[in-house]
């Protein structure tokens, strides 16, 4: 831990994976996103297997991350957008978990443990907010 007031280095991150019951942990954030595609793809996968089996006409997707709740029955690119989220937010709270543990001053998170994965509702395309830039890129 870095002394008292110094911001800390993000590059060092204990990035744990909460799918199901995985308890994958690195600090590389390409590799954290590496290891999440795979469960992707695996879900994925199996879903269309479900689906032929039993020919149904509205399929759902249900997002595994622990404490998440988000399901679409849409398509199974909301869900991937989705759980993408899931691995920025992951960096993100451990970006703040940093920050708090160098200032000793400041006060533990006091929100509810149970509500740590609930992330918003993500858009279907992001559009840059660069002045003169137009650009709608799909995200995932």
């Amino acid at each position: 831990m870095p002394p008292p007031g110094k911001v800390p280095r993000k590059e060092n991150l204990g990035l744990q994976c909460e799918w199901g019951s995985c308890s994958f942990v690195c600090s590389a954030m390409e590799e954290f996103c590496e290891h999440v595609t795979q469960h992707l793809q695996k879900y994925l996968h199996s879903s269309e297997e479900e689906e032929e089996e039993e020919d149904l006409l509205e399929e759902e997707f249900s997002c595994l991350w622990q404490e998440c709740g988000f399901c679409s029955l849409d398509n199974s690119a909301d869900l991937i957008r989705h759980v993408y989220f899931h691995c920025y937010h992951t960096k993100l709270k451990q970006w703040g978990l940093q920050a708090l543990q160098s200032q000793a001053d400041l006060s533990p998170c006091i929100l509810d443990f149970h509500s740590r994965n609930i992330i918003p509702d993500i858009p279907d395309h992001f559009l840059c907010l660069w002045e003169h830039c137009e650009v709608s890129r799909q995200c995932w």
